[in-house]
């Protein structure tokens, strides 16, 4: 028995302590709230719905109809069905036990480079999720990749308005949000430096003014974002990368992070010139000439 056992919260100078050991055994540690993800459907009229994940550790799935959880325990890809009662908008919660983790997309899907789907209608494996409107990651998600499987995760969402990305990601695969046509909000962990190509590709409803406080952005990361209205590089990004088009071995296209974008879009920089490793062409939005109006030395918000 200790005397921090009835102890809920422990604070020192102003700071809350998660853990107290002594000569190597903990003998207090705050119990947290464990955050599940939080998945929106909405379901028209295919009722029977898959939700597939690898997964290790223990935990269960409320399919936020009322009806009972579904437990799960090991360490494995796991397959979970379940028939609605109606048609509706229901909020799927994955909850894991402390210390477990979780990875949407199913390890079969991914090797064959198909979107990596929470849910699929009827157990059906598609490249595209029209029930799925909102997913916001809690304790132990993380996005899945390995070889060709890296990036596609929610590729053709074309209902996906919203995501909070997981804790600890670091860079956002290749084409993760293609053709998401009315993804409006996304929100970035800290830890997120770097954004791969076609990651946001024709995201045409997405925020009309985002704030980038990444490492690197690959070219066409933001391709034919129509909706971008302001964008603002901080003095975090160090890397802006380009690729090129052809056509009878002469250059058509430069293709940079904003390429397809409309003209009106006006990009604020923190640098006061550009950096070394932005790449000549960073800024056209169409062609090889055609450039993007871009504000240097701007240190504050524009908006």
């Amino acid at each position: 028995m200790s005397i921090f056992d009835n102890a809920d919260e422990i604070t020192i100078d102003g700071k809350d302590v998660l853990k107290i050991e002594l000569d190597g055994v903990t003998v207090w540690e705050k119990v947290m709230e464990i955050i599940p993800t939080k998945i929106h459907l909405t379901l028209t009229s295919t009722l029977k719905q898959q939700l597939s994940f690898i997964y290790s550790g223990s935990g269960e799935i409320d399919w936020g109809d009322g009806s009972e959880v579904t437990p799960f325990s090991g360490s494995t890809t796991g397959s979970f069905q379940h028939t609605y009662p109606q048609a509706g908008e229901y909020v799927v919660s994955v909850k894991m036990e402390k210390g477990g983790l979780w990875i949407p997309g199913t390890y079969m899907a991914s090797l064959l480079g198909i979107s990596m789907l929470s849910f699929s209608n009827d157990g059906s494996k598609s490249q595209s999720s029209p029930q799925l409107t909102a997913v916001k990651f809690g304790d132990g998600a993380a996005l899945y990749r390995s070889g060709k499987s890296s990036g596609y995760a929610f590729a053709g969402c074309i209902s996906l308005t919203e995501i909070a990305l997981p804790e600890g990601e670091t860079t956002l695969p290749t084409s993760t949000f293609q053709d998401c046509v009315a993804l409006r909000q996304v929100t970035f962990p800290l830890s997120v430096t770097s954004i791969e190509a076609y990651a946001f590709a024709r995201c045409a409803a997405l925020s009309p003014a985002l704030e980038m406080p990444f490492q690197r952005i690959a070219a066409c990361a933001f391709r034919g974002c129509t909706g971008l209205e302001k964008v603002w590089l901080r003095s975090s990004v160090e890397t802006l990368e380009e690729s090129s088009e052809k056509s009878n071995n002469t250059v058509s296209a430069y293709t940079g992070p904003f390429y397809g974008c409309l003209p009106s879009l006006v990009i604020y920089c923190e640098a006061d010139e550009k950096p070394s490793g932005w790449s000549e062409h960073w800024n056209v939005y169409e062609g090889t000439d055609k450039f993007l109006t871009v504000v240097w030395g701007k240190k504050t918000r524009p908006w």
